[in-house]
Parts: structure tokens; sequence; C-alpha cells
């Protein structure tokens, strides 16, 4: 089944390439029929550069923080399709997203995370309230905060992008559609400054 994905890089106004499926799109469309992805803020910053350097060899500590236990299974599904070398964390809340930031690898065996998943209808704190926190914290801020939402209204993705989220994709609609998901966030990782091990 053919999959559009579609993006905007904002860094001037220019745009850039990317490959799914063998097939390449350029990011200034907008939605696919099962889910679109937007890139919200600059990949190539030297401070994320300086503050976050990965091997790929190295396995990936993600947080996802999703409230929905079926949307959590059919992302950690997508996931598992896809070649990216994760651990993956999941909270429901966003307050529980926190607290792991929070306690920096040191509570509960949960290390930190090179990667973020937000959900942004969530109990409690919202996720824009959790991508505006990362984002205003000194040793938080490097850490890239990707929006996997079902909404796909034009506000929602421009608030995400005026809170620095690195990359906004809404919710597919079958299996099928996770595992296209999880390609372009493995294409995302692939191709991110933000491949660390040493977020200090």
């Amino acid at each position: 089944m053919a999959i559009a994905a579609a993006a905007i890089n904002i860094i001037g106004g220019s745009s850039v390439r990317f490959s799914v499926e063998r097939c390449e799109y350029r990011f200034n469309r907008s939605f696919g029929p099962m889910f679109s992805a937007t890139i919200l803020s600059p990949q190539g910053s030297s401070q994320a550069s300086e503050e976050v350097e990965m091997s790929l060899s190295q396995r990936i500590n993600i947080l996802l923080v999703e409230d929905s236990d079926s949307d959590a299974t059919f992302i950690l599904h997508g996931l598992e399709q896809s070649s990216l070398p994760e651990n993956i964390h999941r909270v429901p809340t966003g307050e529980e997203a926190l607290a792991v930031l929070n306690a920096d690898g040191r509570e509960n065996g949960t290390p930190r995370p090179h990667l973020i998943l937000l959900d942004l209808n969530l109990p409690g704190l919202d996720g824009f309230d959790i991508l505006k926190t990362i984002k205003a914290h000194h040793s938080w801020k490097a850490i890239p905060v990707i929006i996997v939402s079902s909404s796909a209204l034009e506000e929602d993705i421009q608030r995400a992008r005026q809170l620095k989220a690195d990359l906004y994709l809404t919710k597919p609609f079958d299996l099928d559609g996770y595992s296209e998901l999880a390609k372009t966030l493995e294409e995302f990782w692939n191709n991110s400054p933000a491949n660390a091990d040493n977020i200090d």
C-alpha cells in the first residue's frame, strides 16, 4: 500500500528531501492518506550536535508518552518492524514523563531518553505543556521531541512548531501505517545529529 509522507523544513524557509519505501517526497506538502510528517525545528544546530552524539550501533532509549493502550501497542508494533536498536519506556501521563526526565536515570532503572515520542491529548498536563517544559529546560532541550497525535489540525501543528517540536506525525489508521510511521522515525533519527548516548 502506498504511503504519502509530508514535511516542512522551516530552516530559512528551505525544503529538503526524504525517502520512504524507495519513494522520494519533497517536504512541502501537508497530509497523506494515512499519516503525515512535519519537520518543525532545525536538526543541524551546533548546540544539539555538541550535546547529543551517538553511534547508530548503540541502543536508543525512547520515552513514549501515550495514554492509550491501543495506540501504544500499535506504535510499539511499528517500531518492532524497524531497524532502530531501541529500548522503549512508556508512560501514560505527562507528569510521569517529567518524573522520568527529572530522575535522569537515577531511579527505577529507567534510562534518560535520547528521543521522546509525545502524544498531545493526555490526562492532566497535555502534550503542549510537556513540550514547552522540555524545550525550556537547559539540560532537556536538545532531546528530540516527536509529536505523535491523532490531530491533523493546522493550529496544532503550528503550535507544536512554536514550542520547538522536532517532528509532527499524525497517527495512522492501521498496522501497515504504523510500520511506515516507524520508518519515518528511523529516517529522522538516522539523519539527525541527536544520535547520542551521552546527553548530560
